[in-house]
């Protein structure tokens, strides 16, 4: 389904005197369905390989192959269809709107989207009532806890039915009783929707969860 061909990805510092390699030559394929973690200090590039998969950021040099065909052959009306339809974003810091209840939060990806509105709601109530979030819906963040306002965000990434899920730091600003709950839907949401997950994560505990883990260091991907 994705291939990633040899990408590189330099930045330089603030006194733009040098750059500093942080991608060299990386190297990954995921299949349909699968799960993949991948380990590794902060300021490894993790962050900045999960942008360069989702084309929120270019590389330098390499390849982005989605489904046969090189990401930076998109226009720019398929890479906004790509990152809003065929993947999802979750982010350590839910990033919901504050102004907006859960329900709103959930349905802001359809907004642009051309599939049925009708079908959409349905299908944001099954997930909210899945993950015992419908009783809530009419909260806004402020008003529901950081396990809470995490599961809305991956139920956010969810809507629009994506084939792949970039999973950055999700449980990083959880505890354990949340990880933990947060992890479990992950993981039903990869064996009911079929969806693949690439997850960036710190903790080698929720990364033997995952199908595959490789660790990234000094900016090479590494199997486990």
């Amino acid at each position: 389904m994705l291939k990633i061909e040899e990408v590189y990805k330099s930045f330089g510092n603030q006194a733009g005197t040098e750059q500093q390699q942080v991608l060299q030559g990386i190297g990954l394929e995921v299949g349909e369905g699968e799960t993949i973690a991948i380990l590794g200090p902060s300021g490894s590039g993790k962050s900045t390989l999960m942008n360069i998969i989702g084309a929120l950021e270019e590389p330098d040099r390499g390849e982005v192959i989605y489904r046969g065909r090189k990401i930076n052959d998109y226009t720019e009306k398929e890479l906004d269809r790509f990152r809003n339809e065929e993947v999802g974003f979750v982010f350590q810091f839910h990033q919901l709107l504050p102004q907006c209840n859960l329900q709103e939060n959930v349905l802001i990806p359809t907004l642009v989207s051309k599939a049925d509105r009708k079908e959409k709601r349905a299908y944001a109530e099954s997930l909210l009532k899945r993950t015992g979030l419908w009783e809530h819906r009419h909260k806004l963040p402020g008003q529901l806890s950081g396990g809470e306002c995490q599961r809305t965000a991956v139920i956010r990434a969810m809507i629009n039915r994506p084939k792949l899920l970039l999973a950055d730091e999700p449980t990083g600003a959880l505890d354990g009783r949340n990880v933990d709950v947060l992890t479990d839907l992950l993981m039903e949401l990869n064996r009911d929707e079929k969806v693949a997950i690439i997850l960036v994560t710190h903790s080698r505990e929720l990364a033997s969860r995952m199908g595959k883990v490789y660790e990234l260091k000094n900016g090479v991907l590494h199997q486990q």
